[in-house]
């Protein structure tokens, strides 16, 4: 498979970020980085009505311990984070892709369609979502692995991405 093995992480979508936090961390027995707002460029038909890639912010955890790694994200809107469509609890799949095109042909050839992408200012592609599959209503993100690095640095040493 294209995507780096074993994944990143798993992504947990909740209403209340800090809640989320207070909860887990005992349960689980991991430390969480302090929550991040996160700037990003975001196709969503869901969210936006069109493919075109708006601006968009949202808050975020990762657990320090890992990987594989905890990441939180806060619900909200009516697209790839919405509460409404996804329910609270465990939202996606995390891996790095050295091809992240590769990457995204190989899982569309078992879950067709795409839910999300995040672009760099230049349109190259960041990230992508697949739709959630029919089996279990997992979503795969795919990272690019330029995102490697600052992701590593906010879990390492709690370094806000750029």
């Amino acid at each position: 498979m294209t995507p780096a093995a074993p994944f990143h992480h798993l992504g947990i979508l909740t209403p209340d970020i800090e809640a989320a936090i207070d909860f887990l961390s005992p349960t689980l027995g991991v430390t969480f980085r302090d929550p991040i707002t996160v700037a990003s460029l975001r196709v969503d038909p869901d969210e936006f009505g069109n493919a075109a890639a708006h601006p968009v912010e949202g808050r975020i955890s990762f657990s320090i311990e890992g990987p594989p790694h905890y990441e939180l994200a806060e619900g909200h809107g009516s697209g790839i984070h919405s509460l409404e469509r996804y329910g609270a609890g465990m939202h996606h799949v995390g891996l790095f892709a050295s091809d992240l095109a590769a990457a995204r042909t190989e899982i569309e050839a078992t879950i067709p369609g795409s839910l999300s992408e995040i672009v760099d200012g230049q349109g190259g592609l960041l990230a992508w979502y697949s739709l959630p599959s029919t089996e279990t209503g997992l979503i795969v993100e795919l990272l690019d692995e330029r995102l490697r690095g600052p992701i590593g640095r906010y879990i390492d040493l709690g370094e806000a991405p750029s």
